[in-house]
């Protein structure tokens, strides 16, 4: 995709709701899917763009929205919002771009394991499996980061509440709980599993 075009899918014409970004960084998630909603058809040929690979597109998706969601306090403070989501896409594909290559394999091996057993059998085994290969990784966490991520998956605290009651501020919150993410998933990873750091957000063990 040439910069026109680029820059063509950017400014496409968005809804004219000067409260979603406010509303988004007050924490409404309605706000922020309709956000998504209207933002991944414009993501998706982005960044095809960058990576050439349709496996990659959605991971690359949930994990944009997940460090915008994840810093959505900054909102207020930027002029334009879905430019910062385009900056964020642009990194995430590059940095998820080296993985692609081993995620692959491993995915690759998981459907080949899948074709010798029965459907429903096996599903349930695998999600056994999966949850017990994340307890693991979350009893490898450190002490702050487990207490962060448990207090957030178990009690369903937000960044905000959980800062308050560790004495923390907000962002190193926000870092802990990004930095945990992305040893879970790697975590996950090593153990054959391809998971989205997003996907490890909701997964609940």
């Amino acid at each position: 995709m040439d910069e026109a075009t680029v820059t063509s899918t950017r400014k496409s014409e968005f809804p004219a709701d000067p409260s979603l970004f406010s509303r988004i960084a007050a924490g409404d998630e309605d706000a922020f899917a309709t956000f998504y909603r209207h933002l991944v058809p414009q993501l998706r040929p982005f960044i095809f763009s960058i990576t050439h690979s349709d496996q990659l597109v959605d991971e690359v998706i949930q994990e944009s929205f997940l460090r915008f969601w994840l810093n959505r306090d900054k909102l207020p403070g930027l002029n334009d919002p879905k430019a910062w989501l385009f900056r964020i896409t642009g990194n995430v594909c590059y940095s998820l771009f080296q993985r692609s290559l081993t995620e692959k394999k491993m995915l690759d091996r998981v459907e080949l394991q899948s074709t010798h057993a029965h459907s429903d059998t096996f599903d349930l085994i695998q999600l056994n499996f999966l949850k017990t290969a994340l307890q693991q990784g979350v009893q490898q966490l450190s002490p702050q980061r487990r207490k962060i991520y448990c207090l957030n998956r178990e009690q369903g605290l937000s960044p905000d509440e959980i800062a308050g009651q560790l004495n923390l501020s907000v962002q190193t919150v926000r870092n802990t709980l990004s930095a945990s993410l992305e040893f879970l998933r790697d975590h996950l990873s090593r153990q054959g599993y391809t998971i989205s750091v997003l996907a490890v957000l909701f997964f609940k063990v």
